[in-house]
C-alpha cells in the first residue's frame, strides 16, 4: 500500500531523510521533534500546537522564512505569538526557529508537518492535529495518509531571500564608501583654536565610575560605581603623557616629533590630521567627548601627570 504526501510516494513506515539522520543538522542537535509551521495557518491553529510544544527542550518549531519585513518584523511576529499563548506557557515558551535547509532537505511545501525520531531514525508525518495525535502515528508507524488539515508555507526561503540580496548588493560600492568613511574618521573632524599665549594649569580629572573601580594591586573596591573620583589618583606615581596637535600646522607637526622623540611614552591626538600622516607618528583623532573630558581648549597642548592631577601648557606654535 502507497500513499500520497504532498506529491511524495511513500510506502509504509519509509522514511523521508537518510536513517538516523538528525534533521537539518546541528542546531537541532538533542530535539526529537521538529514541527514545521508557517503563517499561511490559522493562528489559532498554530497557537495550538505552540502550546503543546512549550517547555519540551526536545521540541521545535521552524520556519522556512522570515516573511515580508525582515528579521525585525519576524521577532515581532514570534513575540505576538508568545503573547497570545496561556500563561503557564507562556512561563516556559516554545522553541522557534527559522531554518530553510530543513525544508529543502525533507521537501516539505505544506504545513503542519511533524518530523520525530524513534528507535534511533526519523520518520515524517503530514498533518499535525495536535502533537500527541502526530506522535502516535510514529509509534504505529502509520504514514500512510494525511492527519488533519495542511497549508501551503508562505514564506520565501530565507536562505535564497538573502542569497539573492547578496547578488543584487553592490559590494564595490560597499567597499568605496567605507573606505572613505573611515578616511573621512581617520582625518579628524575636530577644530580647536590655535593657541595664541603661553597657559599654565593644574587640572585635577574627577570623573564618575560607571562601574566598581578596583586597586589595580589588591583587587579591593576603592570607588563604588556611581562614585566621582580622580582618575589619577589610583596611580599617582604614573608618568603619563598626552599630546593634542593640529596636523595641519607644520610647526604644531614638528613640535609633536620633538615631543615623541623625547618622550615616546606620550599618547599623541590630532583634531586634524593633515601632514601628521606623514609624520612617522602614531596619532589618534581627537573626539568632542574626549577633548572635553581631558580639559583640552586650544592646540597645541602637553598634558603631563604631576601626582593626581595634570600639568596642562599650552603654548603658541613655534619652530
Amino acid at each position: 500500500m502507497s500513499g500520497n504526501l504532498n506529491g511524495l510516494q511513500l510506502r509504509p513506515g519509509e522514511m523521508l531523510m537518510p536513517s538516523g539522520q538528525n534533521p537539518a543538522m546541528r542546531q537541532l542537535a538533542g530535539v526529537e521533534t521538529v514541527v514545521f509551521v508557517s503563517r499561511a495557518m490559522p493562528e489559532a491553529e498554530l497557537l495550538k500546537l505552540l502550546a503543546q510544544g512549550a517547555g519540551r527542550k526536545d521540541t521545535v518549531f521552524l520556519y522556512r522564512g522570515w516573511g515580508s519585513g525582515g528579521a525585525d518584523t519576524a521577532f515581532d511576529y514570534a513575540e505576538h505569538l508568545v503573547r497570545r499563548l496561556p500563561e503557564s506557557a507562556r512561563r516556559n515558551p516554545p522553541n522557534i526557529m527559522v531554518m530553510p535547509q530543513a525544508f529543502r532537505l525533507y521537501r516539505i511545501s505544506h504545513v503542519p508537518a511533524l518530523l520525530h525520531q524513534n528507535g534511533g531514525k526519523w520518520y515524517l508525518v503530514q498533518g499535525v492535529p495536535d502533537l500527541a495525535a502526530a506522535l502516535g502515528a510514529v509509534e504505529r508507524k502509520d504514514f500512510g495518509r494525511r492527519l488533519g488539515r495542511q497549508w501551503r508555507v508562505s514564506e520565501p526561503d530565507q536562505a535564497a531571500v538573502m542569497r539573492a540580496a547578496a547578488e543584487r548588493f553592490d559590494w564595490q560600492a560597499h567597499g568605496r564608501r567605507t573606505v572613505q568613511a573611515l578616511n573621512r574618521q581617520m582625518a579628524g573632524s575636530m577644530d580647536l583654536p590655535t593657541a595664541t599665549e603661553i597657559s599654565n594649569r593644574l587640572v585635577t580629572p574627577y570623573a564618575t565610575a560607571t562601574y566598581d573601580i578596583r586597586h589595580p594591586a589588591t583587587g579591593a573596591v576603592v570607588y563604588p560605581k556611581g562614585t566621582r573620583f580622580n582618575v589619577l589618583a589610583l596611580d599617582p606615581s604614573g608618568r603619563r603623557s598626552i599630546l593634542a596637535v593640529d596636523g595641519r600646522d607644520g610647526r604644531q607637526v614638528r613640535y609633536a616629533q620633538r615631543i615623541m622623540r623625547e618622550r615616546p611614552q606620550t599618547v599623541l591626538f590630532y583634531t586634524r590630521l593633515g601632514g601628521l600622516a606623514d609624520a612617522g607618528l602614531t596619532a589618534s583623532p581627537l573626539t568632542p567627548p574626549l577633548a572635553q573630558r581631558l580639559g583640552i581648549r586650544s592646540v597645541p597642548t602637553y598634558m603631563q601627570q604631576q601626582g593626581d592631577a595634570w600639568r596642562m601648557v599650552s603654548v603658541p606654535p613655534f619652530d
